[in-house]
This record gives C-alpha cells, structure tokens and sequence, in this order.
C-alpha cells in the first residue's frame, strides 16, 4: 500500500498548458523533481441556492427563526506558475496524478 505522503502532495506549479487543462509542478520536498503533466481538476461556473436548514443570526441582519436562502457561486479556476498546489498522484506511478486546487 502506498505511504499517504507520496500520494497527497503540495508544489509549485512550474508551467502550465491551459488548452489540454494540465499543468507540471515542482516538489521542494522531493528534491526538486518535477511532475510530468498533471490534470488540473476543474469546475464548471455553477451557482447554488441553499435554503436554511434552522433558525440562525447574521448578527441581527435576519431575524432569528426567519427562514432563508443563501446562494453560492463556484467559478472555473486555473493554476497560475508559482501557485502553491495540492496534488494527489496516483499509487505506483510518479507521473500520473491530479492539481485538486491552489493553497493560500
């Protein structure tokens, strides 16, 4: 079984190929070594509304027992070079894995 740290890993992004949706990295960790092409998990520009689920305050702005919606906006995203990443690599191979998203 493979060891968690090899799996779930955190990089640079080093460049990046927008048109294919991947993008290689670079592990500090790792002595440097640089990914081969990575996918960069991507998602379509989605807007949700979530009813509440009980009664709670905004600090006054909605009366407490006042049922309402919030909405929430997911938008597409891409790496920048020099991002900070997560990526999970598949087990067993070094060049297959996945940028799940930017770390602040």
């Amino acid at each position: 079984m493979a060891d968690i740290n090899s799996l779930v890993r955190v990089g640079y992004v080093s460049d990046i190929n927008p048109s294919d949706c991947t993008a290689r990295v670079v592990f500090p960790d790792m002595s440097d070594m640089v990914s081969d092409w990575l996918y960069v998990m991507r998602y379509p520009n989605l807007s949700l509304t979530v009813n509440s689920a009980g009664a709670h305050d905004h600090g006054g702005a909605v009366a407490s027992g006042g049922g309402h919606s919030h909405t929430i906006g997911i938008v597409d995203w891409f790496p920048n070079v020099n991002d900070k990443v997560l990526v999970l690599m598949a087990p067993g191979f070094n060049s297959d894995g996945y940028i799940l998203g930017v770390i602040q």
